[in-house]
């Protein structure tokens, strides 16, 4: 009774909130996502019960709002209760006709998507508080559970597992990518490149099979106060790109904590600490400003020492996610 007053009271919220627009329930008033999404008009809400929808949606445009009962009650088992299933037959959602901020995905879990999870060209959706999981690609096409291509989507708290690779950025994108998990993906967290200029902060992005972050052929990321650990190669890597990595903790990586080719990033304020090395450097040397970072191993044979840089230990304390001991 509890729980049905607070999704009616939801309910109610949600109508005033937007008089003008139009709450489609799906399977009530449509058997299918799709089809609520096409009987929708810009603003509207296709509001989703819990269980599992074998479909491909596209949202063909529209800027509207499909969401499970998370929407309305903010009780996250509703995330995993409510599936979307692209049975390996296409990405389980697309952004690709100039859709813009009010075109939002909320609350659900995206699972067996053919080449890719969410795919976002040409527009700017919401994608916010799913787990997105479970996507693949054919070799040598990675599906990453996120792709961007001349898009900029605004990614906030979902947690992205279990892909080909988590977050994918290219061609002249510019995402916002913010408050997620991305983890134990098969290539990397979050690959950036091609002219993309994406804002990554506050993300714990860790145990991915290759890099946290892989930067590459004129990537321009700012990368701030994440925690990018126990991947199993790099945490960042880098190559001829120009990163800004600010207040970062770099921790427990496989090979080593940056890798760069070639790079002329900025790298101030961050931990590096605990990695197999701190930094590793190929190919045409390292031109980065490295500034105010607590670095083990000492300054690295490569890049600029711009100063503040410390070498003694962070002192993490035990368990707790790389926070620090008081003194540190």
């Amino acid at each position: 009774m509890t729980k049905m007053l607070i999704i009616g009271m939801g309910i109610l919220f949600l109508f005033t909130g937007i008089l003008s627009a139009t709450i489609i329930n799906v399977p009530n008033d449509y058997p299918t996502i799709q089809q609520g999404i096409d009987a929708s008009q810009d603003a509207d809400t296709v509001l989703v019960q819990p269980g599992t929808y074998v479909e491909n949606i596209n949202y063909n445009g529209k800027n509207i709002t499909v969401a499970s009962l998370f929407l309305i009650t903010q009780d996250t088992s509703y995330i995993s209760e409510t599936i979307i299933d692209g049975n390996y037959e296409s990405k389980v959602v697309k952004f690709v006709n100039g859709e813009n901020r009010g075109a939002r995905i909320i609350g659900f879990k995206l699972q067996h998507g053919a080449l890719g999870g969410v795919w976002c060209d040409n527009s700017m959706p919401t994608i916010s508080n799913n787990i997105i999981i479970d996507n693949e690609g054919s070799w040598p096409i990675v599906a990453r559970g996120i792709n961007c291509r001349e898009a900029s989507p605004k990614i906030i708290n979902n947690t992205i597992s279990l892909n080909d690779g988590g977050i994918s950025v290219n061609i002249s994108s510019n995402p916002i990518i913010a408050f997620n998990k991305i983890s134990s993906n098969r290539f990397d967290g979050i690959y950036s490149a091609d002219d993309s200029y994406p804002v990554i902060y506050n993300n714990h992005i860790c145990n991915n099979s290759h890099a946290g972050v892989w930067c590459h052929n004129n990537a321009y990321p700012i990368i701030s106060n994440n925690i990018i650990s126990e991947n199993n190669e790099y945490g960042i890597y880098s190559r001829y790109s120009s990163s800004f990595i600010v207040n970062n903790t770099i921790s427990s990586n496989g090979l080593a904590g940056i890798l760069s080719f070639g790079a002329d990033d900025i790298i101030t304020n961050s931990i590096i600490w605990g990695n197999s090395s701190s930094f590793t450097f190929l190919g045409p040397i390292c031109t980065s400003s490295i500034s105010y970072n607590c670095i083990e191993g000492g300054f690295p044979v490569q890049g600029i020492n711009n100063g503040g840089n410390i070498y003694s230990d962070p002192l993490f304390l035990p368990n707790s996610n790389y926070m620090l001991q008081t003194g540190s």
